[in-house]
Parts: C-alpha cells; sequence; structure tokens
C-alpha cells in the first residue's frame, strides 16, 4: 500500500469536507403537525393551512404591499409561479403547490443565491393576507 504524502491528505481533506458541505442542503426544517417550514437550496418554504386560490391572491397582494416591480403571475389548478423584482432589482420568485384542499405548499426564493431574511419577511406578509 502506498503511503500518502501530507500535501495529497490535505487535498483529498478539502475535497471531502468541500462535498459534505455541497451536498448537505444547510436547512432547518421543523416538523409539526400542521406545518412544515424549511431553507433549502436557497429557498424559504412552508405549508400554509389555506386553499390554493387564497394562497395565490394573498401572495400577489403581499407583492403589491411589499411594493415590489415587474410583477407576473402564472397559474393553473395545481400550481402557480409568481415573480417580481425588489427595489435592488433581484429577482423574487414565489412557486405554489396545491397539497390538499386546504394546504398549499409556498416557496420563496430572492435572487440568485437566496435571501432567508427577505423570504421569510414575504412569507410573513402572505400570512398576513390571508
Amino acid at each position: 500500500m502506498r503511503k500518502l504524502s501530507k500535501m495529497q491528505l490535505v487535498y483529498i481533506t478539502f475535497i471531502v469536507l468541500s462535498s459534505l458541505s455541497l451536498f448537505s442542503n444547510c436547512s432547518s426544517l421543523r416538523s409539526g403537525t400542521e406545518k412544515t417550514v424549511g431553507y433549502v437550496r436557497g429557498q424559504f418554504e412552508e405549508q400554509l393551512n389555506a386553499s390554493f386560490q387564497d394562497v395565490v391572491n394573498a401572495s400577489q397582494t403581499a407583492c403589491e404591499n411589499l411594493q415590489f416591480s415587474d410583477l407576473t403571475a402564472k397559474s393553473d389548478a395545481l400550481s402557480a409561479r409568481i415573480t417580481a423584482r425588489d427595489a435592488n432589482n433581484k429577482q423574487i420568485e414565489i412557486s405554489l403547490k396545491k397539497i390538499a384542499d386546504s394546504q398549499t405548499w409556498v416557496a420563496v426564493k430572492v435572487g440568485l443565491i437566496g435571501d432567508d431574511r427577505i423570504s421569510q419577511a414575504i412569507i410573513s406578509e402572505i400570512k398576513k393576507q390571508l
């Protein structure tokens, strides 16, 4: 068996640790009896106990209340996608999926890599509108 040099061990360790951080979601998921909340792949996700159409309407109103520009919405009976821009021209993307008659999955992503604080503020505004 060949012995590895110190530099090779450092390199392998770096690769392994980089891979672990890349493939871990860096998310904090909390499961409750009524909803699931988490921050995964740069987007904040939450399951809301409200009808799909109510959440779509609340999301559009929330974007208007937060004074986002370039608001566009596309939806069908099971899913919706709302996009807008904030004052810094970052794209806001809200994805909605109907889970059941009174449950809707919401995901908010801000910018290219996400912004947890702004995403949570948007979901908080959506909840206010319900």
